[in-house]
C-alpha cells in the first residue's frame, strides 16, 4: 500500500475520498504508477482476495475478504 494520499483518479481528475489507499498485489504491476496518471475507460475494477488473487465476483469466494481494485492503478474502490 502506497503511504502517499491520492488527488484525484484518472485523466479527468474524478474525485478520490480522502484517505483512499492504492493497493499493492505480488506479483502485478499496474499500468498507471498513480491514479492521477491512470488511463482506465472502464468504471469497472476487479476483485482481489486476501492473498492478492484476483477472484469471479459471481462465486462464493467474495465472502473470503476481498478488495475492489481499479485495474489501471490500484486504487482501492472497495
Amino acid at each position: 500500500m502506497s503511504d502517499r494520499s491520492v488527488d484525484f483518479h484518472c485523466l479527468s481528475r474524478e474525485y478520490v475520498h480522502p484517505g483512499r489507499p492504492v493497493i499493492q498485489v505480488p506479483d502485478r504491476t499496474w499500468p498507471a504508477e498513480r491514479p492521477e496518471l491512470c488511463t482506465w475507460k472502464s468504471p469497472s475494477g476487479i476483485w482481489f482476495d486476501r492473498h492478492g488473487r484476483p477472484v469471479d465476483s459471481d462465486t462464493s469466494a467474495l465472502d473470503t475478504g476481498v478488495f475492489l481494485l481499479c485495474p489501471g492503478c490500484g486504487l482501492d474502490a472497495t
